[in-house]
């Protein structure tokens, strides 16, 4: 393919002058865009960022003043992740779509000027942990301000194309970059289990595979394996955003141990104390594993708070509990963690540059 084919971005700004007018004069530009956070507001009344448009046939070429160089690129997504969410003027739903949409747009000019990998990775390291972070920060919120399904696929997208990136960049530079491990073991817990996702584990070169990756690699084979009580261990010694990650398969790791106590404590007269099965399955409180098991039809003393396991009475025919806050995941992923997490990542971008 003729490299030279691909259009070359000339705009230094976060957004190209053509659809600064066109937005302004049809009066869409978002609240955000109009009432800055105060860190900006002082130096511009509005910061207009380009929006994501999806392609369609007859549209023609992006012109190179219409797409934005890779500086504007790596500061537009530094000024969405660490200004826009952190400003707490709206709701976290409300700043997570408007974010999403423009973190795409930069994905769609990371396509169309064909980037080379270590560009795109630098660019797409931040947005993993942007979506990695809501998807439990949002875990809870109904479907009409979040949609899980759309978060995790452009998650696994973005997962997928970084590891594409960093296979390259070991390809033909016989290097990593800084961050790697931590990605890798990000893709290893976000596919728990997965055949795709241990088999690249396994495989990854030496120089990669640190104690964390060890860690997240023996939580998913104990999970793969079927040994989900060592699996569900692991959960609370992962790191900020890994932990976050886990919750996503929790609740499904815990009907399965539940399942398959029904059939190994099943008995007519014998219980098992609440507080004990709490502590295996890591509950928060025993009254939320009470209730759970009532939810699956499992028999529960509410005074005495024990259960009492029934093989035959276990309803399979009831859906996963979605996913939900833990307090000891709460307490590990403060939006401030977050930052520092996104800084961390920055600086080491601009040493590699």
């Amino acid at each position: 393919m003729n490299l030279n084919a691909f259009v070359k971005g000339t705009c230094d700004d976060f957004c190209p002058p053509k659809e600064i007018k066109m937005r302004a004069t049809e009066k869409l530009l978002h609240f955000f865009e109009m009432y800055p956070p105060l860190e900006y507001s002082h130096i511009v009344q509005k910061v207009p960022v380009k929006c994501f448009s999806r392609s369609a046939a007859g549209i023609q070429t992006p012109e190179a003043a219409d797409l934005r160089t890779v500086g504007s690129l790596s500061r537009t997504v530094a000024y969405l992740l660490e200004y826009i969410l952190m400003d707490n003027r709206k709701p976290y739903h409300y700043r997570y779509d408007f974010i999403f949409d423009r973190l795409r747009s930069v994905r769609q000019e990371i396509v169309i000027q064909n980037l080379n990998e270590v560009q795109t990775a630098q660019l797409i390291e931040p947005m993993v942990m942007f979506l990695s972070y809501s998807s439990y920060k949002l875990c809870q919120s109904s479907i009409d301000v979040f949609d899980p399904k759309i978060c995790y696929q452009h998650l696994q997208e973005c997962l997928k194309k970084l590891l594409c990136c960093y296979d390259e960049i070991e390809q033909q530079h016989g290097t990593h970059l800084q961050n790697r491990e931590f990605f890798e073991c990000l893709y290893v817990v976000f596919n728990l289990g997965n055949v795709e996702a241990l088999n690249r584990a396994l495989q990854l070169s030496a120089s990669v595979q640190g104690e964390l990756f060890h860690k997240c690699l023996s939580m998913s084979l104990h999970y793969a394996s079927g040994n989900l009580h060592n699996s569900i261990r692991a959960v609370k010694q992962l790191p900020p955003i890994l932990c976050g990650v886990a919750m996503l398969t929790l609740q499904k790791i815990r009907r399965e141990l539940l399942l398959r106590f029904s059939s190994a404590y099943h008995s007519k007269m014998l219980t098992v104390p609440g507080a004990w099965l709490a502590n295996i399955l890591i509950y928060d409180n025993v009254q939320t594993l009470l209730s759970d098991c009532q939810y699956y039809n499992i028999e529960v003393n509410l005074n005495a708070r024990q259960i009492k396991f029934n093989k035959l009475t276990f309803d399979q025919t009831k859906d996963v509990i979605p996913p939900r806050h833990e307090t000891f995941a709460d307490a590990m992923l403060p939006s401030g963690q977050l930052r520092s997490l996104l800084r961390i990542i920055f600086v080491a971008h601009r040493k590699c540059t």
